[in-house]
This record gives C-alpha cells, structure tokens and sequence, in this order.
C-alpha cells in the first residue's frame, strides 16, 4: 500500500485502532471481525462517527452465524463485507 502512496497504520487490537484513528481519522479502513480486544463493529462505529465517508472493509474467515449477524450489523452503518476463504490468504 505504501508503493500506491498510502500512509498505512496497523494495529493488532480494537483499542489500538481507536487511539490511531481518534489522532487521525483515516479516509479508508480494513477491519478484521476478529481483531483482538473489543468488539470490531465498535471500532467501525467510531471510525463512521469520526467521518462518515470512510470507506471501511470488514474482513472475515469465519462463517457463522454470529459472524453474519455481525455482518449484517455493520452493513446498517454503512460498511462492506468481504468473506474471503482462509484457503485464499496467505499472510
């Protein structure tokens, strides 16, 4: 993302992510269902509260029913949702 002149910020929890982006809101945002911490449909709530054109993607592997239920959840707040198969990912 860098080489396509992205600033890029990362954090590995929900808590994190609230301090990044409460310093600097971004204009875009990948969010992980299964971020550590609290709950990431919290974190997408802020992001959407801070500015509401953010482009936020969720991201999860897992398909269940509490995960579709999230899903749908954060569809309401203006989100996309991509399920992308663990067998397609590779870190």
């Amino acid at each position: 993302m860098h080489k396509r002149g992205f600033e890029v910020m990362v954090s590995h929890s929900v808590e994190m992510a609230l301090l990044l982006a409460q310093e600097n809101p971004p204009e875009y945002a990948v969010v992980d269902l299964k971020m550590c911490g609290a709950s990431a449909l919290l974190l997408v709530e802020v992001l959407i509260s801070l500015d509401k054109y953010t482009l936020i993607v969720v991201l999860t592997g897992y398909a269940s029913i509490p995960a579709a239920v999230t899903a749908s959840a954060i569809t309401r707040r203006g989100a996309t949702i991509c399920r992308i198969p663990k067998r397609h990912f590779s870190p």
